[in-house]
């Protein structure tokens, strides 16, 4: 699926100059795929991209989008034991130009970017007990900012924060615990 816009039409229909003179556009597009590969294993894909921009005349442009990936696997293990493996992405880029005084003009960029592998274990093997499980990988990038001169008669500094990353693990187990048919205990 997708959308868009066709807003630089209706700019161009406003009684002032800058406006007029603006631009602007809007889209998105998403994908979904489900494969059974047989009774027993399933895939699912998902992607999506976003992409925002506007340019005010002589002052400012804004532009900034995502992009999200997931790749999923269910899998039984037995009648009473299943799995799902999941892989993970996101970014998000942000970038803000700012024109509005001469020989000043800059560019202000940030972006974040997530990867994550996940594994859970799901098992109602036994009386009175669900017991799931699973483990986790996350690695994050940011980069959470940058200023360039916006062009080449710009006198704005170059400036740089450092990138940051971090990376994430986790593991977990939990029992699902139906002490009586009206009390249950989860830890």
């Amino acid at each position: 699926g997708g959308r868009t816009t066709y807003s630089d039409w209706i700019l161009g229909l406003v009684n002032d100059f800058q406006l007029k003179n603006s631009s602007t556009h809007f889209y998105d597009l998403n994908a979904k795929l489900d494969y059974s590969i047989n009774a027993n294993n399933r895939i699912s894909a998902f992607a999506y991209f976003s992409n925002d921009f506007f340019h005010y005349s002589g002052n400012a442009e804004y532009d900034y989008g995502n992009i999200i990936g997931a790749v999923k696997w269910d899998h039984a293990l037995s009648e009473r034991v299943s799995g799902r493996m999941s892989l993970n992405m996101s970014r998000y880029d942000a970038r803000v130009a700012d024109f509005s005084q001469a020989y000043w003009e800059h560019s202000l960029r940030t972006s974040i970017d997530q990867k994550q592998f996940s594994y859970h274990l799901s098992s109602n093997a036994f009386v009175r007990h669900h017991l799931n499980g699973g483990l986790g990988i996350i690695h994050s990038a940011i980069q959470p900012g940058s200023s360039v001169p916006y062009n080449n008669q710009s006198m704005a500094d170059t400036i740089f924060l450092r990138d940051e990353n971090a990376l994430e693990f986790n593991v977990y187990v939990e029992d699902e615990w139906d002490l009586t048919p009206d009390l249950g205990l989860i830890a």
